[in-house]
């Protein structure tokens, strides 16, 4: 039997942002990191009808984290690990529902609708 051995730089800082859900709170915590000039690299979102929690992997952890807790949110920090994967699909959900397929076909975007996804 091999022992393997991780490396401590292998393993990648996430933080987590606890928000309610409502209009306008994503456009917040961005608003918040832009001018921070914290970078997202990746980001994740889980909601219920009260609150959600956003993920984010960034460029400066620490920076986010503090600049977030400084402007009132609920910021939490675990580690995770990255692998690579070929891009493939991104699922929004969105109040202006039409509003939004219009735009992004508008911008080239090819939208997939439910018969397209449910064959993939």
């Amino acid at each position: 039997m091999t022992d393997y051995i991780v490396e401590e730089h292998m393993q990648v800082e996430q933080i987590s942002v606890f928000l309610e859900n409502k209009s306008g709170r994503l456009s917040e915590v961005t608003a918040i990191l832009t001018e921070a000039e914290v970078n997202i690299r990746a980001l994740a979102l889980a909601d219920t009808s009260d609150f959600g929690v956003l993920r984010l992997i960034v460029d400066d952890t620490e920076k986010a984290r503090q600049t977030l807790k400084n402007n009132g949110l609920t910021v939490g920090k675990t580690n995770v690990v990255a692998v690579e994967v070929t891009d493939r699909l991104m699922i929004f959900r969105i109040e202006q529902e039409q509003e939004a397929i219009r735009l992004l076909e508008s911008k080239g975007v090819n939208v997939i609708d439910g018969q397209q996804l449910y064959t993939l």
